[in-house]
């Protein structure tokens, strides 16, 4: 009889220690699950600000008047003023911030190529008007703008 209670007793606390270490199984997972799930929403966020970034600094360049001749229409000979600069980045990246690039390309092979480097970036791609002061012409082009990071 003593034995049977033991055996039971023994049985009961097998029990207790096999639900409690499933229990703290599903807990250490849903942990687990949802630090994965937060660190990519932080990676998406992150992203996201990168995006509007690269967005705010084409529209900043689509208006501004140190680039362009009139809303949208890139002046030549201030493209080539500003990129003639020595610390041109250094300068915009005053009022812009760091970490961004910009390309301005015409259809026939004029380009302007701003804070360039080798790195990971988001960026958007628009078309553009360059006039050509020496042609007295605006020529089709591409405004490309990134964000490093």
């Amino acid at each position: 009889m003593r034995l049977r209670k033991r055996l039971k007793a023994q049985h009961e606390i097998m029990e207790y220690v096999i639900l409690t270490l499933f229990i703290v199984i599903i807990i250490i997972g849903f942990v687990f699950f949802l630090s994965g799930w937060n660190i990519t929403q932080l990676q998406l966020d992150k992203e996201k600000a990168r995006q509007d970034r690269a967005l705010f600094i084409m529209k900043y360049f689509l208006s501004s008047p140190l680039f362009t001749k009139e809303n949208s229409v890139f002046d030549d000979t201030k493209l080539d003023a500003f990129r003639s600069l020595p610390n041109e980045c250094t300068e915009l990246g005053k009022i812009i911030g760091e970490n961004w690039f910009a390309e301005i390309e015409t259809f026939n092979g004029a380009k302007w190529e701003m804070c360039t480097q080798n790195k990971n970036y988001s960026a958007y791609i628009v078309p553009a008007n360059v006039y050509r002061k020496f042609t007295d012409k605006a020529e089709l082009g591409t405004l490309k703008v990134g964000v490093y990071g």
